[in-house]
């Protein structure tokens, strides 16, 4: 982790000076606020209108309308995400620019654990929402006719990922908003 961290200063001072982001420090701090908060809501908000057709299409299997209602929302979720995942564009390197403002090392632990958590869980777990909702869903979806069994595994696969992530989200996350607010010296 030291190393990212030497690297991503290193490489800030090289492309802003360095007394760019000491400068700069609100403005960057503001876009690393509104990109965690555009990153979490669109994707949630989606989601939540995904399982509502979900639900009444799976309580209703016969219904051809609530069927096309649910691809509808599926279709529509991987366009919403769109917003989540340029937000993480955002997010990922002002919020190395605010670490490397802060002249992180492994001695602020409410830092080496937010950092951790980002890393290890969020970005391993956006690479795979990434490929999976700019990707592998879309082109699943737009060959369902041709082939429906391929298509059924991949929805499925998906819905299992959604669900499972969103119970990752839902502990990780206020976890991240209490290190970064608390900032509490016995972590």
């Amino acid at each position: 982790m030291e190393v990212i961290f030497e690297w991503s200063a290193a490489l800030f001072r090289g492309l802003f000076g360095a007394d760019w982001l000491g400068t700069h420090f609100g403005i960057v701090k503001t876009l690393h606020v509104y990109s965690v908060m555009l990153w979490t809501s669109s994707a949630i908000g989606g989601f939540y209108y995904v399982v509502v057709a979900a639900r009444e299409r799976y309580s209703n299997k016969g219904d051809e309308e609530l069927r096309r209602r649910y691809e509808w929302a599926r279709w529509h979720f991987n366009k919403v995400v769109i917003l989540e995942h340029v937000a993480l564009i955002i997010m990922l390197p002002t919020g190395l620019m605010l670490a490397t403002t802060l002249g992180w090392n492994q001695e602020i632990g409410w830092l080496a654990q937010k950092v951790a958590i980002v890393t290890f869980v969020f970005i391993p777990m956006e690479i795979i929402d990434i490929a999976l909702s700019h990707w592998i869903v879309p082109r699943a979806m737009l060959g369902r006719s041709d082939q429906p069994a391929h298509y059924r595994r991949v929805m499925t696969f998906h819905t299992r990922f959604l669900r499972v992530t969103s119970y990752i989200i839902l502990v990780t996350f206020p976890w991240v908003v209490y290190l970064v607010v608390a900032k509490p010296d016995w972590v």
